[in-house]
């Protein structure tokens, strides 16, 4: 059943070239605006332009194409629209011939909450450091990422981030 609270999280930032190990490094961010907010209305349906405009920012930011990241990490927490906007985002993004460029032939879509739980505005922190230890302990499918989460008040928010491990 649905236990209502919030977890805490913090994330300790830095410069990259200060830091003597392994790093998560945080390359872009990009936001969006979804006006269905939580799932929308008959009146306003669920479109994935909050979460498309929030994907495309940071991957024109850190110059990447949708189509070289192999995973995302996702609030998705079992709701259909969340499922649904990220759906949509990535057909609108996502022009390339997935099979010439990713391990699996299509990006691996990760949603930690499975395993988490309802944790509330923790999820963000959760999933850099999901992120974190997947790359660091080898069985992150790529060294960069795309990272997701939203707002039930519409806001949508993208990072991509790339791990940089002590000497490479």
């Amino acid at each position: 059943g649905f236990i209502p609270g919030e977890a805490a999280s913090a994330v300790l930032l830095s410069l990259a070239q200060r830091i003597s190990s392994s790093e998560l490094i945080i390359e872009s961010i990009g936001k969006g605006i979804e006006k269905s907010g939580a799932g929308g209305d008959k009146t306003v349906p669920v479109n994935g332009d909050g979460l498309t405009n929030a994907i495309k920012q940071a991957l024109t930011a850190a110059n990447v194409q949708f189509n070289q990241l192999n995973w995302c990490l996702s609030d998705s927490n079992g709701e259909r629209f969340k499922f649904k906007e990220y759906t949509i985002a990535a057909a609108r993004l996502d022009r390339a011939n997935p099979s010439t460029t990713r391990v699996n032939g299509q990006i691996q879509l990760w949603h930690p909450i499975e395993y988490l739980g309802e944790i509330g505005a923790a999820i963000l922190p959760s999933l850099l450091i999901w992120a974190f230890e997947a790359h660091r302990r080898h069985y992150a499918p790529g060294t960069s990422v795309l990272i997701h989460a939203g707002e039930d008040n519409g806001t949508r928010v993208a990072l991509i981030a790339r791990f940089n491990a002590v000497g490479a």
